[in-house]
């Protein structure tokens, strides 16, 4: 921990190496969220912005910090933000693959609440500072998790729906394809699915839920097949699709507790939505 004053200096805004630079960011993942002379710092950013705009490496640099401040002259001047470098983007993009992946993990293991931004850098081999590079907090990075696990998800349903011929062989091949990315990738699921207690700790900041955006992708997908497959024509689609949604979530559950065969969810799953859309 560097002492106040040192802590104070180090987050002004003052010409140095790129070199410096460096140190000088090591330094300050040193007090990383601690209150240090009136200023509390709440989101961590670090651009090195050349003078002059020279792009060298041995170019004096400035370190701008990202700072929530309560002494005005602590404030960061106005920079021009270097280029990034091809490597120094991927590396980058590799660290943030490594945070999610450890994030995913421990998630999944101890769940949201028992899992701390210490544990996860500490998981994926990086400093703790590194953390704060890539997410504001414990909660972006959560719901990090859970667009990569929706987009995963996404994906397999789209490989399994390309050779459906009806609308029947359709809802079979989406709910086909979620049973098996379920169970080949065990608790995944059910943990990005408690984003909604996440989501709601969140005030004012309009994220919408794991089920919600699934409810809404239904509505479209349903929206297309509607084109060239007769669908009852007095549905509101939106709620539609969180129903359905809300149909396979509640029915999976019960299915897998009480010891169904995933092929009878699956054909009575299918059966009810088809059913349910057919024209009257």
């Amino acid at each position: 921990m560097l002492p106040p004053d040192d802590a104070a200096n180090a987050l002004a805004v003052k010409p140095m190496t790129a070199e410096a630079a460096i140190a000088a960011i090591l330094r300050a993942q040193t007090f990383m969220d601690q209150p240090l002379n009136g200023v509390q710092i709440v989101r961590y950013q670090v651009n090195i912005a050349a003078f002059a705009g020279s792009h060298h490496d041995n170019a004096r640099c400035r370190v701008d910090l990202g700072l929530a401040v309560s002494q005005p002259w602590v404030m960061a001047a106005h920079s021009v933000t270097l280029p990034d470098t091809a490597r120094g983007a991927k590396r980058r993009l590799e660290s943030r693959k490594r945070l999610l992946a450890a994030a995913r993990k421990l998630f999944i293991e101890l769940g949201y609440h028992a899992t701390r931004p210490q544990d996860i850098t500490k998981a994926a081999g990086l400093g703790h500072g590194t953390f704060y590079l890539h997410f504001a907090d414990k909660r972006e990075c959560f719901l990090a998790f859970v667009d990569e696990a929706r987009e995963e998800v996404d994906a397999a349903i789209m490989r399994r729906t390309e050779t459906a011929k009806d609308l029947a062989g359709f809802i079979e091949a989406i709910l086909t394809a979620l049973y098996d990315y379920s169970e080949d990738h065990p608790g995944l699921l059910s943990t990005a699915m408690t984003d909604e207690g996440v989501i709601a700790t969140g005030e004012g900041k309009g994220e919408t839920t794991l089920l919600h955006r699934w409810g809404e992708e239904w509505a479209e997908m349903l929206k297309v097949h509607a084109k060239t497959v007769p669908i009852a024509k007095d549905y509101d689609l939106p709620i539609l699709g969180q129903a359905v949604v809300g149909a396979i979530h509640q029915a999976s559950s019960f299915a897998f507790r009480s010891g169904r065969s995933r092929a009878v969810l699956v054909k009575t799953l299918t059966q009810l939505i088809v059913r349910a859309l057919a024209p009257r």
